[in-house]
């Protein structure tokens, strides 16, 4: 269990984390909104997350399960937190949901220091952006990745509350 948590719970923060520094890299209006709203789920105590996920995921009037019934998704209302099928992406998700604005923050912080001469020089070249993204973003961003991935890890085995709180 504690090996499924950790390695569910490091992929899905720092994959999160990844696309949404990538997002958020990009020159955009209101750019500094959204990157300041990204951060909001890390800044909210564990304990009053699990909480508002504990209402979220409640069987009788949760908003999960009346979004998933008026989308037609479902037909009767899911026991999120007592299923032992959907606990673990349950746990999980809210996991996710509080330690990948960290992740983002720190890609970001590593996307932001890769020189744009790089990617020039591969457009120029005629490099697709996969083939930029592969052969730049990822070498430059390989010690941040690292790091990250080691603090990841024994935070997410030291965690409890959030499994605590919604179990």
């Amino acid at each position: 269990n504690t090996v499924r948590w950790v390695v569910g719970s490091v992929i899905g923060r720092i994959t999160l984390g990844m696309i949404l520094a990538l997002l958020l890299n990009r020159d955009m209006p209101f750019r500094g909104i959204y990157r300041a709203l990204a951060l909001v789920p890390w800044v909210m105590p564990g304990v009053v997350a699990a909480i508002v996920w504990q209402w979220i995921y409640n069987a009788n009037w949760g908003i999960l399960n009346h979004v998933l019934t008026m989308l037609g998704m479902i037909q009767k209302n899911i026991v999120w937190l007592s299923d032992r099928k959907l606990i673990w992406p349950a746990i999980l998700g809210v996991s996710i949901w509080g330690g990948y604005p960290f992740s983002y923050a720190f890609i970001l912080a590593g996307l932001q220091v890769i020189p744009h001469d790089l990617y020039e020089a591969a457009i120029i070249d005629g490099a697709s952006r996969w083939s930029s993204f592969r052969h730049i973003t990822l070498p430059m961003l390989r010690p941040v990745l690292f790091v990250l991935l080691l603090l990841q890890t024994v935070w997410n085995a030291n965690e409890f509350t959030a499994i605590w709180m919604l179990t």
